[in-house]
């Protein structure tokens, strides 16, 4: 009797361990994402709570990303997390399991991906085009987790220091846009429109709106069916994504016929 009180006690008290450190996690997560900090605890899976999850360890990347890989030489820690990405964005797109486990594991994937992307983080400040692209698809992957999964409060503009550390990469990387590769214009694109979907900012959302017109123009897309064909190579789900971008997507067609 003594023993199960005593077993009992243990396992609530390590329930409620493991929850303070999510919530520690998640306090921690908010100020580093917000300042493009590394982590400063270690990340806690919140399957730790319940039975183990089962992740997706299937080599599956996103065709835009595979295809990049051979024109810029990414990290391989980076490159380890794009398949991860890949394997959330499918999770999310096909047909969802409404059940407390999936949602746990949904979760367990996206705090874990935040988690490295921060983490992956140079101290440096990107001097390379590849080192630039590298960082800016980091950037464009924790503003796509914010999209895709509203979790975290935020008071004016979220991510505003990312935003901006976008809008430095994109700038270098669009001069000569019409002589870079196809693949890295594509990945332009997707990234824009991943600054352009964050910014709360109206007049602010226009350099995105300006950017959106240039590599559409270069690539050839006239019409939201041609650019989302284009965004799908990289990672989108549409369900959540598509109704903001077509609303995007309308002020790049009033800026041509303008």
């Amino acid at each position: 009797m003594i023993w199960g009180l005593n077993r009992e006690f243990t396992s609530t008290s390590t329930i409620n361990c493991i929850l303070t450190r999510i919530e520690r996690n998640r306090a921690d997560f908010t100020g580093c994402v917000e300042t493009d900090s590394r982590p400063l605890f270690p990340y806690i899976s919140h399957s730790d709570l319940g039975p183990p999850t089962t992740n997706d360890t299937s080599p599956i990347l996103s065709s835009g990303i595979d295809s990049l890989l051979s024109v810029v030489g990414f990290d391989s820690q980076l490159v380890s997390i794009f398949y991860s990405l890949t394997n959330l964005t499918c999770r999310l797109a096909s047909p969802r399991e409404n059940t407390v486990l999936a949602t746990h594991q949904e979760f367990d994937l996206v705090m874990s991906l935040r988690y490295r992307l921060l983490s992956c983080r140079s101290t440096m400040i990107p001097s390379t085009k590849p080192e630039i692209i590298g960082d800016a698809c980091r950037i464009g992957a924790l503003i796509y987790l914010r999209l895709i999964c509203w979790s975290f409060p935020s008071f004016g503009q979220p991510y505003r220091i990312l935003l901006e550390k976008l809008k430095t990469h994109l700038t270098r990387l669009y001069k000569n846009l019409e002589r870079l590769p196809i693949a890295l214009v594509e990945q332009l694109l997707w990234l824009t429109f991943m600054g352009g979907l964050l910014e709360i900012n109206t007049q602010a959302r226009m350099w995105f709106v300006s950017k959106l017109d240039q590599a559409s123009s270069t690539l050839g897309l006239e019409n939201w069916g041609d650019v989302k064909n284009a965004l799908e190579k990289f990672w989108w789900v549409g369900r959540i994504l598509d109704g903001a971008s077509t609303s995007l997507w309308t002020k790049v067609m009033m800026i041509r016929d303008s």
